[in-house]
């Protein structure tokens, strides 16, 4: 088995097209969490479909993969074997449009919520793995789904964001010293 503790994944879309939409909430706090004072360093490393970083000193690995939503399941399954990493020592940062804006909630397991990242994942993997739902709804009635998780946030939603950026990546620390019960007591409400 690996020496890795944690493997945290980040479901969005590759591109600088999609880099500052609502589908790429879980990036951006993978981008977030890499600058923060927990991780002294990383390392990247090759890994196939994904982009990764490898924290040495927390036994934590950050992965970013470089297939589109729906098939992140592909990029998850091949590194997991690659890594000898158990689908239970995954973290998968998604987006929500059910939840609102700014919202966070971690849940230990689960169905995909209509989710096709999530659905891939657990088509390739199964449901046995914890995730953080990060809020960006809701969807206006005027917009189809799919126009508003492509589509980018206004100025004031982005403020909103880079605060639940910060406080999405602070509570993916809490998780990896304090586990998953502590950090949905603290950050659930």
């Amino acid at each position: 088995m690996s020496d890795l503790r944690h493997v945290l994944v980040g479901i969005g879309n590759p591109g600088k097209q999609y880099e500052c939409t609502r589908h790429n909430a879980g990036f951006m706090v993978l981008d977030t969490l890499r600058s923060h004072p927990f991780f002294p360093s990383w390392e990247e490393q090759e890994c196939g479909f994904s982009r990764v970083w490898k924290s040495h000193e927390r036994g934590v690995l950050i992965v970013q993969p470089e297939t589109y939503v729906n098939r992140t399941g592909v990029a998850l399954a091949e590194l997991l074997e690659k890594y000898d990493v158990s689908v239970e020592n995954l973290l998968v940062l998604v987006d929500d449009f059910n939840l609102p804006l700014g919202t966070i909630r971690f849940r230990r397991s689960g169905g995909d919520g209509g989710h096709n990242g999530l659905k891939s994942l657990i088509e390739y993997v199964g449901e046995c793995f914890a995730r953080l739902r990060i809020g960006i709804g809701p969807v206006p009635v005027s917009q189809t789904v799919v126009d508003f998780v492509l589509g980018e946030f206004s100025p004031d939603e982005t403020d909103c964001m880079v605060k639940t950026q910060k406080r999405a990546a602070e509570a993916c620390t809490v998780y990896f010293d304090q586990g998953i019960d502590r950090t949905m007591n603290r950050y659930n409400c």
